[in-house]
C-alpha cells in the first residue's frame, strides 16, 4: 500500500474485500484501487506498533494497534487506529486480505 504499486496490492486482496477505514468509509477491493491508482489515496506509511495474530487452517486474523500517515485528496493525516484484518489462504494465490476495519484512537 505505501508502495502505491497497484498490481502488487491487487494481488494480496480478495476479491470479496471489504475496506472500513477509521472513518467508517467503506471501500471495495475495484474502489479501493481505483483511489489508490488516481492520488486520492496515498499511504506514506503504516506502523504496527502491536500485533496478535489468531490463525486457525487458512484463516488469520490480525489484531494491531497502528499508526498510518495518509494522504486523502492532497490533505496528509497522522492515524492511530486499532485495526482488525482478516486474511484467507488461497490456494496458488497465497494469503488475500478479505476484511479490515480500522477504529480510530486517540
Amino acid at each position: 500500500m505505501v508502495a502505491g504499486d497497484i498490481d502488487q496490492l491487487g494481488h494480496l486482496l480478495d476479491e470479496r474485500l471489504t475496506y472500513t477505514h477509521s472513518t467508517g468509509v467503506v471501500d471495495t477491493k475495484a474502489s479501493l484501487l481505483r483511489k489508490i491508482a488516481a492520488g486520492e489515496l496515498r499511504y506514506r506509511s503504516i506502523d504496527s506498533l502491536s500485533k496478535t495474530i489468531i490463525a486457525a487452517d487458512s484463516v488469520a486474523i490480525i489484531f494491531d494497534d497502528l499508526e498510518m500517515r495518509v494522504v486523502v485528496t492532497g490533505e496528509e493525516h497522522v492515524i492511530r487506529s486499532k485495526g482488525i484484518s482478516v486474511w484467507l489462504a488461497s490456494g496458488a494465490r497465497g494469503w488475500q486480505l478479505l476484511a479490515f476495519q480500522g477504529t480510530k484512537i486517540q
